[in-house]
């Protein structure tokens, strides 16, 4: 019978395993923490690196490991020995038990090179590990730019400013606003909506239809929550994709919105549409 593990983060439930996949019995060396790469939460494991480890831990975890390999080297080398015999018509007894004992050894020996760079690995990744709230943004920020990369945003003003100044406890706002303008027929752009210490209450944001532009995709979203001298502020970012469908100048409505705050609104602009002839 298989074992089959899924190791999830406990804020968000999102698979370190990518779902069930085999596996026994979890080793006790490894990081201590894991850094959730769909929320950045911090999960703490049962794992440990080997310089944490007791003399105990030590003695049972090189004794664990020594009895795995002597299991797995006999197995893996005295079943190939035994199919190779079979599919030849061979027979020999002695010939088994000696290629047994041999992987027994064999993978012994492998395991003494494999352990000490398993541990040196083990060590660097505690090592690395983001421990203050600096290198957590830090953290933050680059995943924020691989997500942004990923749907093609280029408004990155609001993730910077996160890094550079302290947290403040502002009003709960709304704002809307655009990756380029002015823009030119038939190109695409992205409109952004942004919630400012406050969270939608349908948990979404329904965009109304604007004259002059077709809807391509979205809405892709960023969620930030900070914490700094106990006050705590949040911004949720909604971007949609759009494309130019208008030779004219296109008006973006104030956009009412019910949210945790109440009812809020946006600022009304303008995207000017460039004509053929006219530069930027």
């Amino acid at each position: 019978m298989s074992t089959y593990t899924n190791i999830k983060c406990g804020a968000c439930g999102y698979s370190f395993t990518d779902g069930y996949t085999p596996g026994g019995r979890q080793s006790s060396l490894g990081p201590s923490k894991i850094l959730c790469k769909k929320c950045l939460s911090v999960n703490t494991t049962s794992q440990r690196p080997y310089s944490q480890f007791t003399s105990y831990d030590r003695f049972t975890f090189w004794v664990g490991r020594t009895l795995m390999a002597i299991v797995r080297g006999g197995l893996w080398v005295g079943a190939a020995v035994f199919g190779i015999l079979l599919l030849f018509d061979l027979e020999s007894e002695a010939f088994i038990v000696g290629s047994i004992i041999i992987g027994m050894i064999g993978n012994v020996i492998l395991i003494y090179f494999l352990i000490p760079e398993e541990i040196k690995e083990t060590e660097k990744a505690e090592a690395e590990f983001p421990t203050s709230e600096i290198d957590l943004k830090i953290e933050k920020f680059r995943h924020t730019l691989e997500k942004l990369n990923q749907v093609g945003t280029r408004d990155t003003l609001t993730q910077i400013s996160l890094l550079k100044t302290p947290a403040r406890a502002e009003a709960p706002s709304i704002s809307t606003s655009v990756n380029a303008n002015p823009v030119r027929f038939n190109s695409p752009i992205q409109i952004s909506v942004t919630l400012d210490n406050c969270t939608s209450s349908s948990g979404n944001i329904s965009m109304p239809k604007l004259q002059g532009l077709i809807f391509s995709k979205g809405p892709s979203q960023i969620h930030n929550t900070n914490w700094v001298n106990g006050k705590k502020t949040s911004n949720h970012v909604y971007t949609y994709a759009y494309l130019i469908s208008s030779h004219q100048d296109i008006k973006i409505p104030s956009i009412k919105l019910s949210t945790s705050a109440g009812i809020l609104y946006s600022k009304p602009f303008v995207i000017r549409v460039l004509n053929d002839e006219t530069n930027v």
